[in-house]
């Protein structure tokens, strides 16, 4: 056979078939390999924006951390003032009431008496 009547086999153009198919493998591997990038690309779209979200996320819960311990520290401060404020007052009376004691005692012992001792452990 020559190379003619291969060519026009049943009167087809062989070679044009053949560069026909080519052709369309061509493109449908052109539109292939772009829809291919396309999916990658929303992907990674996708990807990053979910990143972005969690990003987002950690962010909003550190700064409600944040804030929720900022509001527990400025309450545990109030708290300390007003302790301390109370502990201050109960010093004072406590003072107070230690001047009243040795008050009294000059005056028993002016009076001829003896005070009691001082024993912090009796109930009497």
């Amino acid at each position: 056979m020559s190379a003619d009547t291969v060519k026009a086999v049943a009167g087809i153009d062989w070679a044009a078939v053949g560069a026909s198919v080519a052709a369309v493998g061509a493109v449908a591997g052109g539109i292939w390999a772009a829809w291919q990038n396309k999916l990658k690309t929303a992907a990674q779209t996708r990807a990053e924006v979910a990143e972005s979200n969690a990003s987002t996320a950690v962010a909003d819960a550190q700064q409600t951390v944040y804030n929720l311990l900022k509001e527990r520290v400025t309450t545990l401060e109030n708290d300390m003032r007003t302790v301390r404020q109370e502990l201050a007052e109960e010093r004072s009376h406590s003072r107070k009431l230690v001047e009243h004691i040795w008050t009294l005692e000059g005056l028993m012992r002016e009076a001829g008496m003896t005070p009691p001792p001082f024993n912090p452990g009796s109930n009497a």
